[in-house]
């Protein structure tokens, strides 16, 4: 129960976080903020971001909410992701 307890509050956290984030200190509305996952854990945040992609192998249950699916981040896939969407110039990117 303590385990569930700790586990809602760190899901809560992400996306209290976002939201401050992307509002407060950004700026912009959350509809142009971007989350990258790969677990069940960031469900949260996909359903509260604006642009949401799924990194490598993830969890199945979070396609629905992502625009993209990239490489694991060991493989360069935020990198990839921000260039495949034009985030980042690929100059910038090396």
């Amino acid at each position: 129960l303590v385990v569930g307890v700790v586990v809602e509050e760190y899901l809560l956290q992400q996306v209290v976080v976002l939201r401050q984030h992307s509002t407060r200190y950004l700026h912009m509305p959350l509809s142009e903020s971007y989350a990258f996952g790969d677990s069940t854990n960031d469900l949260p945040m996909f359903k509260t971001a604006g642009h949401c992609v799924a990194m490598g192998q993830h969890a199945k249950e979070l396609e629905p909410y992502s625009e993209l699916i990239t490489d694991d981040a060991d493989k360069g896939g935020i990198k990839n992701a921000l260039l495949r969407l034009g985030l980042i110039c690929p100059a910038k990117a090396q």
